[in-house]
């Protein structure tokens, strides 16, 4: 690791969020996604106008997100044990009801995307997993 100074950031603007504890957080066809983790909600918000144009309800918390090209993938925690599921949200709007896998081991946080594949970091357990489209490990 590098003991390197950083480079100080110069701030350009500050914006408020649309909800309380913003968590998942995604750029999606020039917009920008986030999810509330208190309200279970996520925002569509046009960047440059900070204007919300899309909100929904989420069937879940939703802990991260990350735009798949077509659409976005969600991780959400669902039930009393917060169990993960990857759900699929189009841009009209809606959450797939057929598109609900479930993270390995009902466990996961942040997303990440390579134009095939979801990976899924698994925090308590060490590790990163490489998903297919039906959640299996690659």
């Amino acid at each position: 690791m590098s003991t390197e100074a950083l480079p100080s950031v110069n701030e350009r603007r500050r914006v408020a969020s649309p909800d309380v504890t913003p968590q998942a957080l995604a750029r999606h066809k020039d917009a920008l996604w986030m999810g509330s983790r208190d309200s279970r909600r996520i925002y569509g918000i046009e960047p440059d106008g900070w204007k919300v144009f899309q909100e929904a309800e989420a069937p879940g918390i939703p802990w991260a997100a990350v735009s798949t090209g077509d659409a976005l993938c969600f991780n959400l925690g669902e039930g009393a044990a917060d169990d993960r599921y990857l759900r699929r949200y189009s841009s009209d709007g809606r959450f797939s009801e057929t598109d609900r896998v479930p993270c390995p081991e009902f466990t996961g946080s942040y997303l990440s995307y390579d134009g095939t594949r979801v990976y899924l970091s698994q925090w308590y357990k060490h590790r990163i997993l490489k998903l297919d489209e039906a959640g299996n490990i690659g």
